[in-house]
């Protein structure tokens, strides 16, 4: 009696609990990347502009272009 139950009961549960935890942790981890990228291109973006600052400050006080 109690094997029936867990052969027909407990074990598809089971495995639809590992199938909901494995979703889970993969949205998860495909969020992490996407944040990730993200955190990354903003970083970049404010080196570009730090760059550009400072070129532009180098060419005032220069008193012309490069």
């Amino acid at each position: 009696m109690m094997a029936s139950f867990a052969r027909d009961f407990l074990m598809p549960a089971l495995g639809m609990c590992a199938v909901a935890v494995l979703v889970v942790v993969g949205l998860a981890w495909f969020g992490h990347v996407i944040n990730s990228i993200a955190r990354a291109a903003d970083a970049l973006e404010r080196i570009a502009d730090a760059i550009e600052d400072n070129e532009d400050e180098d060419t005032k006080e220069e008193g012309g272009a490069k």
